[in-house]
């Protein structure tokens, strides 16, 4: 797994760190594992210096696969939640694409099947 880290305006610990990969591993699972070209660019930090409470702090992933990129992004009042809801974001675009495609798929095969039926008459 191929992913590149940006911290703005706050320090990328270890701890932190392992803790994205976490969630990125959940990912993980819903992109073909065959794909060794897969690029996760995560960037976090927090919006203002000033500002104390409310959304200070973002997480944004952007994916970039073979089949297209995915790109999520989200304010908390803290680091682990806006992380925690952007892995939600894209594994729900991931689902989405996976869903997509695969109606594609069904819909070429129905096609078949109605084209074999007439020529079989």
């Amino acid at each position: 797994m191929n992913i590149k880290f940006l911290a703005t305006r706050i320090e990328l610990t270890p701890e932190l760190k392992g803790h994205i990969e976490k969630k990125l591993l959940s990912v993980e699972k819903l992109i073909d594992s065959s794909d060794e070209t897969v690029l996760y660019e995560v960037e976090i930090g927090k919006t203002t210096e000033h500002h104390e409470k409310g959304d200070v702090y973002k997480a944004e992933v952007h994916v970039r696969k073979k089949g297209g990129n995915i790109y999520a992004t989200a304010h908390a009042e803290d680091i682990l939640s806006a992380m925690d809801i952007v892995k939600d974001e894209v594994m729900h675009a991931l689902q989405s694409d996976k869903e997509k495609r695969e109606t594609l798929l069904r819909k070429g095969q129905m096609q078949i099947k109605k084209l074999m039926k007439r020529l079989s008459w």
